[in-house]
C-alpha cells in the first residue's frame, strides 16, 4: 500500500491516471499499500514558517474514555441547512474512467475542507484536510512530520481564498502503517489543533455502519491530487465503500474503497450529506492497485469529541 499525501510535487504531477473499477473483493496485500501525502518538495518562501506544534500521542484507551465513548460528533449547527450538493460528480489508484472534478466552491461544506501545507527542514510536503470541529482539523497520521509547522487554507485553489490558520498542538494514537492488508491503517488519523477557528464550519463525524458497506450512497471526496493540479482541489462523487473484516476488531480494519486517488489526497475527507448536516465517516490515507485504503473507527469519533470539548 501507499500512502496518498508525502510525495514530492515534481512526482505528484506527474503520475499517471489509473481506471476504474469496484473495490476489490481481497484485501490488498501483494502490491503493497502506498499513502497519498505530496513531497518533499522546496520550501515556499513566500510563506513564513510558524513554530512546530507539540505533538501529543494518546492510547485508544485514553481517547475513548475522555471521549465517553461518544456515538456521534454532530456537524456545526449553523451550517446544518446549507442545500446539499446539486451535481453528482464522478477518481491515481484511478480505478476505471477518472472521476474527480475540480470543486472551486468556497461555500459550505467546501469550506470546511482545504489543503494542509507541511514545511519541515528537509522541505514541504502537501495533505488534504477537513474541519470537524470549530478549531480541529483531521488529516492522516502520516502527515504529520518530525520538527515540521502546519497550515490550513479552507477551499485552497492558487492561492489562499479564505482566513487560514496554523496548528499548535497535534493529537494521534500510536501505531504503524504496516503492508498487512489495511489492519494497521485503520487509525492512520491525526487531529491538528487550530490557533483560531476559521469560522467557515465544520462537518460532523459518525462511526460506519455495516448497512453502509458496497452500498450505493451519497459518498463524496475532496482533496488536492497532485497529478491533476498541485494547486486545485478536486472531489468524486458516488463510489463505494466497504469494511475490511478481521484484523482483531469488531470494527475490522480500514476501509476499502474504489474511490480515486493520487499524491497529496491524503487526509481528505469520506462523508455524505444527511437529512442533519454532512458526516464524514472515513479518511482517505493511502491505497493499491486494488482498493482506496481509508481509516476510522470510534476511537477516531472519541478523539474528535474530546477536541472539541477541549480545544473549543
Amino acid at each position: 500500500m501507499h500512502l496518498l499525501s508525502l510525495l514530492p510535487l515534481a512526482a505528484a504531477c506527474s503520475a499517471a491516471a489509473v481506471a476504474r473499477q469496484e473495490a476489490a473483493a481481497a484485501a490488498p496485500g501483494s502490491s503493497g499499500i502506498h499513502n497519498w501525502m505530496a513531497g518533499p518538495f522546496p520550501a515556499d518562501n513566500g510563506r513564513l514558517r510558524v513554530a512546530a506544534p507539540e505533538v501529543l500521542t494518546l492510547s485508544v484507551a485514553e481517547v475513548m474514555e475522555k471521549g465517553g465513548n461518544a456515538t456521534v460528533a454532530a456537524p456545526s449547527p449553523e451550517m446544518a441547512a446549507a442545500p446539499a450538493p446539486a451535481e453528482v460528480l464522478g477518481r491515481r489508484d484511478v480505478f476505471g474512467a477518472d472521476d474527480r472534478v475540480l470543486k472551486t466552491d468556497t461555500t459550505y461544506p467546501w469550506s470546511a475542507m482545504g489543503r494542509l501545507l507541511i514545511q519541515s527542514p528537509n522541505g514541504n510536503y502537501i495533505c488534504s484536510g477537513s474541519m470537524v470541529g470549530a478549531r480541529v482539523l483531521l488529516a492522516a497520521r502520516h502527515c504529520v512530520v518530525d520538527g515540521a509547522s502546519y497550515t490550513f487554507s479552507p477551499a485552497y485553489y492558487n492561492g489562499d481564498r479564505l482566513p487560514t490558520a496554523f496548528a499548535t498542538l497535534v493529537i494521534r494514537i500510536p501505531g504503524k502503517n504496516e503492508d498487512n492488508g489495511g489492519c494497521g491503517w485503520k487509525d492512520d488519523w491525526a487531529l491538528f489543533i487550530l490557533n483560531r477557528n476559521p469560522g467557515n464550519g465544520y462537518l460532523g463525524f459518525k462511526t460506519f455502519p455495516d448497512r453502509l458497506s458496497g452500498a450505493s450512497a451519497d459518498w463524496w471526496n475532496y482533496g488536492y491530487p497532485g497529478d491533476k493540479s498541485p494547486s486545485g482541489p478536486y472531489a468524486q462523487n458516488r463510489f463505494k465503500v466497504r469494511k475490511n473484516p478481521g484484523c482483531g476488531s469488531s470494527e475490522g480494519g480500514a476501509l476499502l474503497s474504489d474511490v480515486d486517488a493520487a499524491g497529496g489526497q491524503s487526509g481528505g475527507p469520506i462523508w455524505i450529506p444527511e437529512s442533519d448536516g454532512r458526516y464524514q465517516y472515513a479518511v482517505l490515507v493511502g491505497g493499491s492497485s486494488q482498493n482506496t485504503i481509508l481509516s476510522h473507527g470510534s476511537a477516531l469519533l472519541n478523539a474528535i469529541v474530546a477536541a472539541r470539548r477541549d480545544y473549543p
